[in-house]
């Protein structure tokens, strides 16, 4: 019987893997050679037949197959390029660098960008030649040429290479003159310039920050400030100054809530920093007659804007008390003289209240007087005395000024807080150990607020006579609950205190520390006679300044992210890094001054650009930046004179400087009227615009005819109050002469012979007419 078999099918590669072993080699399947597997096959780590455009494993899925750029699809000629390309670029100076991508961000020819880095590398080579022959390199075009010192200190100089991309444009409404009729430096250059406008209107008073505030608007055109009365070409719209506060806020800040625009509701209501205020009896505290809701509106502004800077109470335990009325962290005293304060800063919205302000001060007086009789030194008597001196420098009443911070250093000492130059007295060391809680906070605010006015008052006003501590406070420094913060802050302790409200950020324990790093500076430079130690020598005087000037940077690069110097931060975050830039200024100015250091490379450095009139340069262009910004993006710039340091400190750089940029005039007229908008609450800023106008008369920079047309626009927006008398401002205004010769450098000199200068100056025109 014949047998059926099952009929068998030819083997396929995609068989069991049981299949037999004895199969011959030649019918397995040769793996496929690719040079790029698929970014899904490549993630897996599984083999990829390459594909195109779909590999086998990619092969029924949803997501699609997709390939890195594969290196075979260049050619060697464009591999070469790419490589030579990297590798000029990278010979080239970090300056250079910026301003070679600059020039070429449209050139589309690959070889006449290699043509031009050459042209760059070849220069750089010229340069490290000098450097290694022992010369010290110059760049003529731009001696600040941002290098490694400042790209390696980001928080210190964000963005400095832009810094001077754009000339600054800023024309007042009617004082289109340029700075010396006949002088046309930069006639007929297109340039782009920036508008700013100083508008009130882009913030609120209680400064809250939008997203991201609206950029600058760009318009092409030549610089009014720089061409000559009569000059052809197109002449720029002058920008408008509005005053210093939109008439719908005053309504709503003066408490008619329903007003504004066509009778709808204000573009802005704003309340106050604390519900709580809204429940103060102003007539607990003082006897001068005044509205409660204006005087809590008033300290309201005070807590918000200048508090987080200065910081001389606690102010949870002030407002608590304050409303409920205890007297243990709250005074009589202290309230009138806050609001002696306050309500001059308030008087930019309301006018009424600067006579409110004289009423206070008159109070406060009587009682500071009282107390100090008895002998009764405590927290509450040194936090008005600071606030006694704060109002009367508003008022242009220095003498005044000086007498309270005296009085303000020698409690101290006596409470022994601190150490002082020349002090009398004192207790002995306390560390207040054994104190806690609530009653220890107003000792630390009180200590570290006192000792910081104190330094800056030391350093920055440059008066005849100033006090400046010799030690930090001998206690620990109140912060926030903040997460990750240091126990300690360069050395100092750093103690959480039990509540710190929102609108003090982080700033004022990183102010206390910056404030120590300062506190040398101003007790070296401002002695006696205003100069450093003379058994020193020019060699151990600059090798201060850079160890400083090390410190300060050191000092920016530990700042946590919500105190960088962006245009999110508060705005007191602004105003601390005004105070440090400023701070560089004076820590270089004698050695700017005198030729034969200026440009001394620094020792601990790599940079070879790294000298004294290079951070200069470059300190100065970060604070005009600083400066434009806090004034056209924050509303508390037009009542708090805290950050006047910039003005007063660009305006000198502008003056001094030889050759002038194109901007000067620009920056110089925008500093005057920023003190147009000051002198809406602080009497003080009149006698320093003149001072301006006259130190800018007698350093030949301006004709007469173009000092009395800014003058008279001036004079015609400032505020009419009662007349106090003369103004008493002996603090120096032009920095540089007053090394040499103080006495006709300070506000009240220069202020004085401004129609002189002005007269002069006809009688120049005059002689060079004839």
């Amino acid at each position: 019987m014949d047998r059926r078999y099952v009929p068998l099918r030819p083997w396929s590669p995609g068989a069991s893997a049981k299949a037999p072993a004895f199969r011959l080699a030649e019918s397995k399947r040769r793996r496929v050679g690719v040079n790029v597997a698929c970014n899904d096959c490549r993630r897996k780590k599984i083999r990829c037949d390459g594909g195109r455009p779909t590999c086998t494993n990619c092969q029924g899925k949803k997501t699609s197959c997709e390939y890195r750029d594969e290196e075979g699809h260049l050619s060697k000629e464009s591999k070469d390029l790419v490589v030579h390309v990297t590798q000029s670029l990278s010979r080239l100076p970090h300056a250079e660098q910026t301003k070679v991508l600059h020039e070429l961000r449209n050139e589309m020819d690959a070889w006449k960008i290699l043509s031009v880095l050459r042209q760059g590398t070849a220069s750089g080579s010229e340069q490290q030649l000098a450097e290694s022959t022992g010369e010290t390199p110059t760049t003529e075009s731009d001696p600040a040429a941002p290098d490694e010192w400042e790209s390696q200190n980001p928080v210190a100089y964000p963005d400095v290479e832009n810094s001077d991309a754009e000339p600054f444009y800023f024309q007042p409404p009617a004082a289109s003159l340029s700075p010396t009729e006949g002088q046309d430096a930069a006639a007929g250059t297109s340039v782009y310039v920036a508008r700013l406008t100083l508008s009130a209107a882009s913030s609120s008073p209680r400064f809250p920050r939008a997203e991201k505030p609206p950029p600058p608007q760009l318009t092409a055109g030549p610089m009014a400030s720089d061409e000559p009365a009569g000059s052809h070409g197109p002449t720029p719209m002058p920008m408008p100054m509005p005053m210093p506060m939109p008439i719908q806020w005053q309504a709503a800040l003066s408490g008619d809530r329903d007003a504004g625009p066509e009778g709808g509701k204000p573009s802005y209501p704003p309340g106050l920093c604390d519900d709580r205020l809204c429940g103060l009896d102003i007539h607990r505290w003082t006897s001068v007659a005044m509205d409660s809701q204006l005087a809590a509106r008033c300290i309201s502004l005070y807590l918000e804007t200048d508090h987080p800077l200065l910081g001389h109470f606690d102010p949870e335990l002030f407002v608590a008390q304050l409303v409920s009325g205890d007297t243990e962290h709250c005074s009589s005293l202290l309230v009138t003289a806050l609001l002696y304060w306050a309500c001059q800063m308030y008087s930019a919205i309301d006018p009424q209240t600067d006579e409110l302000a004289l009423k206070c001060c008159a109070e406060a007086e009587k009682l500071w007087r009282a107390e100090r009789d008895a002998g009764a030194d405590s927290t509450l008597t040194l936090a008005a005395t600071a606030f006694l001196s704060l109002g009367h420098l508003g008022q242009g009443r220095d003498h005044s000024v000086l007498t309270y911070l005296v009085e303000a250093a020698e409690m101290a000492g006596r409470m022994g807080l601190f150490t002082f130059q020349g002090q009398r007295s004192g207790r002995s060391v306390q560390t207040h150990s054994n104190v806690y809680g609530a009653a220890k906070t107003p000792y630390m605010y009180a200590a570290w607020g006192i000792f910081n006015w104190l330094t800056l008052m030391s350093l920055f006003y440059h008066r005849p006579g100033m006090i400046c501590p010799t030690s930090p406070p001998r206690i620990a420094i109140p912060r926030g609950d903040v997460p990750n913060a240091k126990e300690t802050l360069f050395g100092l302790d750093a103690e959480t205190v039990p509540w710190v409200p929102a609108y003090m950020g982080d700033t004022f324990p990183y102010l206390c520390w910056f404030w120590t790093i300062a506190s040398e500076t101003s007790r070296l430079y401002d002695g006696d006679d205003g100069q450093l130690p003379p058994t020193w020598g020019p060699d151990r005087a600059l090798a201060f300044a850079e160890f400083k000037y090390r410190e300060l940077l050191a000092w920016t690069n530990s700042l946590p992210l919500q105190l960088m110097s962006n245009h999110h931060t508060q705005h007191h975050v602004q105003v601390m890094h005004i105070w440090l830039h400023a701070t560089i200024l004076d820590l270089f100015r004698p050695f700017v001054r005198d030729r034969s250091r200026h440009d001394q490379r620094f020792r601990t450095f790599a940079s070879s650009h790294c000298t004294a009139r290079a951070v200069r340069e470059t300190s100065t262009a970060r604070l005009k930046k600083l400066m434009v910004n806090y004034s056209r993006n924050y509303g508390c710039s037009n009542f708090t004179i805290l950050w006047h340091t910039a003005l007063i400190y660009v305006a000198n750089a502008v003056l001094d400087d030889e050759p002038k940029h194109q901007d000067w005039y620009s920056y110089l007229v925008f500093c005057l009227y920023g003190y147009e908008r000051l002198s809406h609450s602080w009497r003080v800023a009149k006698a320093i615009t003149k001072g301006l106008l006259s130190m800018t008369l007698r350093k030949g920079d301006m004709s007469a005819v173009a000092a009395r047309r800014i003058l008279a626009d001036l004079e015609s927006n400032w505020p009419s109050r009662a007349p106090l008398g003369g103004i008493e401002a002996p603090f120096m205004l032009d920095l540089n002469r007053a090394l040499s010769e103080p006495g006709t450098a300070s506000v009240d000199y220069l202020a004085g012979q401004l129609e002189d200068n002005i007269l002069l100056g006809d009688y120049t025109n005059v002689f060079g007419d004839n």
